[in-house]
């Protein structure tokens, strides 16, 4: 949809970007509130297992990692500065939000790891599908550094809450 190539005004791209945004959130949310309402007429209550949402973004994690792979191979060592540069974004980005979530735990009295964590993977899927649907390539690996680094500081806080625990 994005390419140098395009020729498509702002209005109309953003027009189709917002249809496509708007297919894959809501449908999700309207079909959702669709089983809930039929389930509740039946007189029971949803409860998804627990291992799905886990596998739902496990998939999307394979996913950009296998497109980030790609870019990689097919680009070379050409992109290495631009590699690290999008490596060390997602580094900055995850520090700003685990910190912000920090501030914002202790302001409102809730979990900190929690909160952190909230700030953290706050529609990590969303913008994984935007990213490699309508930006450039590049990104794939960037967003694969994000969570990487995501990971890295999660681990990291938990592991901590553990110790002062323990």
């Amino acid at each position: 949809l994005l390419d140098s190539h395009s020729h498509l005004p702002f209005w109309t791209l953003s027009g189709q970007i917002a249809l496509l945004v708007i297919r894959m959130v809501m449908l999700p949310i309207v079909l959702a509130w669709l089983v809930r309402g039929v389930m509740k007429s039946m007189g029971k209550t949803p409860h998804p297992p627990k291992k799905l949402t886990y596998l739902l973004w496990l998939s999307s994690l394979l996913f950009i990692l296998g497109k980030s792979v790609s870019f990689v191979l097919k680009e070379g060592s050409e992109q290495v500065g631009l590699l690290i540069a999008s490596f060390a974004v997602g580094l900055l980005a995850c520090a700003i939000q685990f910190t912000l979530g920090s501030h914002l735990a202790r302001r409102i009295g809730v979990e900190e790891v929690a909160c952190r964590q909230s700030m953290g993977q706050k529609n990590t899927a969303l913008t994984l599908w935007l990213c490699i649907t309508f930006m450039h390539p590049l990104v794939a690996p960037g967003i694969a550094g994000y969570i990487a680094w995501q990971n890295f500081f999660l681990t990291y806080y938990m592991n901590r809450r553990s110790r002062l625990k323990g």
